[in-house]
This record gives structure tokens, C-alpha cells and sequence, in this order.
């Protein structure tokens, strides 16, 4: 089952996808950081390439949705930890940009 900020925040099914990904890996590991990399993420949503991957996680984190805690390395898969904004009843972050891209609640992903 998804996760409230799944669908409270996302229209389109991929992006639903990746938010239940990592609330399901979250799960998985308690209160422990969770894995994940930018090519296992290509490929769960079938992107195109991994740096789209990562502009997609990196659009979690704005939004706060998920916590990068350990930046990977060449060997080793980024640690995240999933935060639940409905159960913190947190709002989204006002508009912000990341290079030339607007991440706001309605164009995110």
C-alpha cells in the first residue's frame, strides 16, 4: 500500500511509486537509514538515464519526503530516511529552485 504523501502529493503513478518505494524500504529497515541507488531507481520507474533518477530523489528531499543521510559512492548506494509528512503534518516547502527546475507540489516529477 502506498503512504498519505503518495498520493497527497502525487497525481502521476511513477511518482507515487517511488515515494511508496522508499516508505516500503523505510519499513523494511525500522530506524535504520534505507539504500538506494540512482540506477535501481532508473530502473524501478523505467527512466532513461540514472542522473534522471536522481533529479527525481533529489525532488523527494525538497519536498522532505525523504532525508539523504550518507552520500554514495561508486561502491556503495546513497542512505536515505524516509519522513512522513502526513504523520508530521508538515506542509510543503515554499516554491524553490534547483537550477533551472521548480519543484512545487504541482510540476514535481
Amino acid at each position: 500500500p502506498l503512504p498519505p504523501e503518495a498520493k497527497m502529493f502525487f497525481e502521476e503513478e511513477r511518482s507515487q511509486r517511488l515515494v511508496g518505494l522508499c516508505y516500503q524500504l523505510q519499513r523494511l529497515n525500522g530506524d535504520q537509514t534505507f539504500y538506494l541507488s540512482r540506477g535501481v531507481c532508473q530502473r524501478v520507474l523505467g527512466l532513461r538515464t540514472a542522473n534522471e533518477a536522481a533529479k527525481w530523489l533529489t525532488a523527494l528531499q525538497v519536498m522532505g519526503i525523504i532525508e539523504l543521510v550518507e552520500k554514495g559512492s561508486a561502491r556503495r548506494a546513497t542512505r536515505y530516511h524516509y519522513i512522513s509528512v502526513a504523520r508530521k503534518g508538515s506542509i510543503l516547502p515554499p516554491r524553490k529552485k534547483r537550477g533551472n527546475i521548480a519543484f512545487t507540489r504541482q510540476n514535481v516529477l
